[in-house]
């Protein structure tokens, strides 16, 4: 390894050793949350043709969070960022294509609070949203793959509209430090004593799937599945039946039970089988019973 790639590894596990530290042994944070705020029902609508879903109609959203932080007594605020991701490190360079967002030094209250609040809208290009799971049209798709298995056709499937759901992946950075130790920024991990804490946030995100002009009109709704209960008698096998025996009245029984005989459509009455046949029961002699 080179010198100079040496030194810059020994001084990023530094900093992060430096990180890990001073969140654990100082502990100056009261409370940081971060959350939507109120509902957001605006959709990402996703496009659909005859072989799935395909693109968005819009490239990107605004997401409209707050952020609520405190300072333990004697603490002030000095410093707050917002990153695309689960992981805002404050002061690490989180990588090409990574949005975020530092607030100034007088957004912060020029290190003078201890406790202040954030109504923050992100507005971001959906290449940069860091998708918790699938993205909107990998959302759409997977919905398809779902209705397919379920016995759908793919034409039944993108013949209709759909709801679904996923998510955004964002995360706040907190820094707090002495009244006496407050700094303008930018902040310097080598200059600021601070304590630092980072929370993160799982933003809910609607999606609109929609369906395939002209599908309507010439898609049948899909035949929903059936299954037939059987009894526990019916699920027997023949091999385990009892045989029929003649009962008292003609009929035959099983299991104990009792069936009555079946009426001929003639009128006379069968017991089943010819040789169970008892003619006599309806008062005509069986002499005189000729039929074939």
């Amino acid at each position: 390894m080179k010198k100079g790639m040496l030194t810059k590894a020994v001084a990023s596990a530094l900093v992060l050793a430096s990180l890990a530290t001073s969140a654990a042994a100082k502990d100056w944070i009261e409370y940081l949350n971060f959350n939507p705020a109120g509902l957001d029902t605006e959709k990402i609508i996703v496009r659909a043709n005859i072989n799935g879903y395909t693109t968005t109609t819009t490239s990107s959203k605004t997401f409209q969070t707050r952020i609520d932080a405190k300072a333990k007594s004697g603490r002030r605020i000095n410093g707050l960022m917002l990153e695309a991701g689960w992981d805002a490190h404050y002061f690490e360079w989180a990588g090409s294509g990574v949005w975020n967002y530092y607030y100034s030094y007088s957004e912060v209250g020029k290190g003078t609070l201890r406790q202040r609040s954030w109504n923050a809208s992100l507005p971001l290009s959906l290449l940069d949203v860091k998708w918790h799971g699938r993205n909107p049209v990998e959302e759409c798709n997977h919905n398809l793959a779902q209705k397919m298995s379920d016995g759908w056709s793919k034409e039944q499937v993108l013949a209709e509209k759909w709801q679904v759901s996923t998510g955004a992946r964002f995360s706040a950075a907190l820094i707090v430090t002495r009244p006496s130790n407050v700094t303008s920024h930018p902040l310097s991990i080598k200059k600021t004593k601070f304590d630092h804490e980072r929370t993160s946030l799982v933003y809910p995100v609607y999606v609109e799937c929609l369906s395939v002009p002209g599908l309507h009109n010439t898609i049948a709704p899909p035949t929903p599945k059936t299954s037939t209960l059987l009894l526990p008698r019916d699920r027997r096998d023949d091999n385990d039946r009892p045989a029929r025996r003649p009962s008292s009245n003609g009929g035959d029984t099983r299991d104990g039970g009792s069936r009555p005989p079946a009426r001929d459509p003639s009128g006379g009455r069968s017991g089943g089988a010819s040789s169970d046949r008892d003619d006599s029961s309806d008062g005509r002699d069986p002499a005189r019973d000729v039929r074939g």
